[in-house]
């Protein structure tokens, strides 16, 4: 059964979730809360001998799926406006329950045949971040909704289901690192029951950087 031809609309201006303002950065005025303590200091000198390496994430692209609108979420991220064409838009205002970031939630897209998202990357490691929430009333039971999500032709959770794990109207995050060796990243939700959905997804690149060259501001 298809979702009801509502599953269409885009979420109104004055919609009942709320905005979540951006964090203000941490003052740079106080000189001592930049300097490492001597724990600190011997952690980056340990690893700087052993050769380790520390991973660093840089952001390509997050975007607010199934909306027209970008969005700032209360970590700092900045969410584009869905302009992949992918999917139907649905939108659906009130509370959701497990986030800071309920308008983030309020909209999805949705297809009978499935998501497929391809982003061009250069070739390496990626951590994806995919949001979802059970904003529809016809799936608010167990197996109402059941989908598969895969990663660079991989699956990394069959049969997801959404009221299952988490609840009706309640933010529900998978995170998981694929590696890329073809210069584009896939993100695949494959059709079980009812209609895969997807609400948000982030995509940082992972680079590691070797801790010996990192520089140690108390020498």
């Amino acid at each position: 059964v298809d979702e009801v031809p509502e599953a269409q609309s885009v979420a109104p201006d004055n919609d009942q979730g709320t905005m979540v303002e951006t964090s203000e950065p941490p003052s740079n005025g106080d000189e001592n809360s930049e300097k490492p303590d001597q724990s600190e200091r011997d952690d980056v000198d340990s690893a700087a001998a052993s050769g380790e390496a520390e991973a660093q994430e840089e952001l390509v692209t997050a975007i607010n799926i199934g909306s027209a609108k970008a969005y700032t979420a209360a970590d700092g991220t900045v969410f584009d406006a869905d302009t992949t064409g992918i999917g139907r838009f649905y939108a659906k205002g009130g509370a959701i329950a497990e986030t800071d970031d309920d308008r983030l939630y309020q909209t999805e897209a949705w297809d009978p045949g499935g998501l497929s998202y391809g982003f061009d990357v250069e070739d390496g490691q990626y951590k994806v971040t995919l949001h979802f929430a059970e904003i529809w009333k016809g799936a608010q039971y167990d197996n109402g909704r059941v989908f598969d999500v895969a990663l660079e032709g991989s699956t990394i959770y069959e049969d997801l289901d959404l009221y299952e794990v988490a609840g009706a109207r309640t933010a529900y995050v998978l995170e998981s690192i694929v590696e890329v060796q073809d210069g584009e990243l896939n993100i695949d939700l494959v059709d079980g029951i009812q209609n895969p959905k997807l609400s948000a997804l982030e995509i940082h690149r992972i680079e590691e950087l070797q801790v010996d060259a990192l520089v140690d501001a108390g020498e």
